[in-house]
């Protein structure tokens, strides 16, 4: 999503830097990561949130 067109959410999810992920659990924002990472950490840690909801 554009922060900039989008100030009301980033702010409520408290997303000050970009690029930011805020993961949802059950409808509500469980945590977030923000920052660069590689493809293969960013996808290590997506394989471990889905294996903890399955």
């Amino acid at each position: 999503m554009n922060v900039d067109g989008n100030q009301a959410i980033a702010e409520q999810y408290h997303v000050l830097s970009v690029p930011s992920l805020v993961v949802f659990k059950n409808g509500k924002a469980a945590e977030k990561v923000s920052g660069v990472y590689p493809k293969e950490k960013l996808a290590k840690y997506f394989e471990k949130k889905i294996a903890e909801v399955n």
